[in-house]
């Protein structure tokens, strides 16, 4: 099973990326990397996350300690990546909401992980 980004998810991790990236580039590439690579394991483990309330028949995946829930949809060939949203932080963990333009997923990870970064979603 494969891992595709819907439009709007890509585009909440593009804002996420470019909010970060504005005040520490270091800790967008960190956060990007994480919610890439977490979201890749769904492949192989499509039930990782929980029954979703924000979006009737879909899961979750909570990136604790960071304020970041990924909701995403098990179809029968794929898992579609669906939206992004920025959850309820940690207790003591300081909060920035994250907002802003158009997805680039694969250059938002590559670009932060300076090449390190695997081949692009689709």
């Amino acid at each position: 099973m494969e891992v595709h980004w819907s439009l709007p998810a890509a585009e909440d991790l593009e804002r996420i990326c470019q909010r970060i990236e504005r005040d520490d580039p270091e800790v967008a590439c960190r956060i990007a990397r994480t919610i890439y690579d977490d979201c890749a394991r769904l492949k192989d483990s499509p039930r990782l996350g929980r029954a979703s309330n924000r979006m009737t028949g879909r899961r979750e995946l909570v990136f604790s300690p960071l304020p970041y829930i990924v909701v995403y949809q098990i179809m029968d060939y794929a898992i579609e990546i669906s939206r992004m949203f920025h959850g309820p932080p940690p207790r003591g963990f300081s909060v920035i909401f994250l907002r802003s333009h158009p997805a680039r997923v694969t250059e938002c990870v590559s670009s932060c992980a300076h090449g390190i970064g695997p081949a692009a979603p689709k």
